[in-house]
């Protein structure tokens, strides 16, 4: 069988890693809001600690079917919406979403996950300007 898969581009890498982390903060979020600790998410998804670990960690690769069961013992709705731009300018939009923001066009999540994040010192993407908890940075490519 002969593989056809491309290497994802840039934008589809951050647009992945974007959704991982709106589901990992909304799941941290109702945890706190609710005062339930990993250990009895744990037990109410029935997984072990472990896999509440590792599902809120930066190597989660969490399966839609996982992604639902947690939302709904936490109570939140899915939503999926059009975005907010048009797809020809989706490169551009890309730009300005996730960690990479241009002065106060800033997305509450975004702006919401890079307080909880250590700065990163290099970066695989090219010179911008990077949101994070000490103000913001301009870093270059690693």
């Amino acid at each position: 069988m002969t593989k056809n898969a491309r290497p994802l581009t840039k934008e589809e890498v951050i647009a992945a890693e974007d959704a991982l982390m709106d589901f990992q903060f909304a799941v941290i979020d109702a945890l706190n809001a609710k005062g339930i600790s990993h250990s009895q998410f744990a037990e109410l998804l029935g997984v072990s600690r472990a896999r509440v670990s590792q599902m809120l960690s930066s190597d989660a690769n969490p399966t839609i079917k996982l992604v639902g069961r947690v939302l709904a013992v936490l109570g939140i709705e899915t939503k999926y919406v059009e975005p907010s731009v048009p797809s020809s300018n989706a490169a551009e939009w890309f730009q300005h979403s996730g960690r990479v923001v241009e002065a106060a066009d800033i997305k509450p999540c975004s702006w919401h996950a890079s307080q909880r994040i250590k700065p990163r010192k290099d970066s695989w993407h090219g010179k911008m300007r990077v949101a994070n908890g000490n103000g913001v940075s301009t870093l270059a490519a690693a």
